[in-house]
């Protein structure tokens, strides 16, 4: 990558960026990966059967973090985990919406993509969250 020097960089105004971030955001709105996942994200949060399942799941979770962290759950807890895990996943519901969800990822890491290509760096590495551990 090229290094560029600040007076060689051309510098948009705030309500510029913002326009295009705005045009940006309803165009995204637009796409069929991110109305498919809106439309499978409502029918997920709609279906009795699929939120008791991910409820379920979630309490186990819950009640096991500090021994899965630990890596200590026996294997009848470890059993019932993985059975209600199964038993979500296999929802016809909750299958459409990882598969919509996988979508519009791919399709927001090609816009990544695009926008590294365009502003010259990894759009991916520049826009991770702070911290020590990324």
């Amino acid at each position: 990558m090229e290094k560029l020097k600040l007076n060689e960089l051309e510098i948009a105004s705030k309500s510029v960026v913002m326009d295009s971030a705005q045009r940006f955001t309803e165009a995204l709105a637009e796409s069929p990966q991110f109305r498919a996942f809106e439309d499978v994200y409502q029918a997920f949060r709609d279906d009795n059967i699929a939120q008791t399942a991910y409820k379920a799941l979630r309490d186990k979770q819950e009640s096991l973090s500090m021994m899965m962290t630990l890596n200590a759950i026996d294997e009848e807890e470890r059993s019932m985990l993985n059975k209600l895990e199964s038993q979500f996943l296999s929802l016809q519901s909750v299958q459409r919406y990882i598969e919509a969800q996988n979508a519009l990822i791919a399709l927001c890491q090609e816009i990544g993509d695009i926008f590294s290509d365009a502003v010259g760096l990894n759009f991916g590495l520049a826009c991770r969250v702070g911290g020590c551990c990324g």
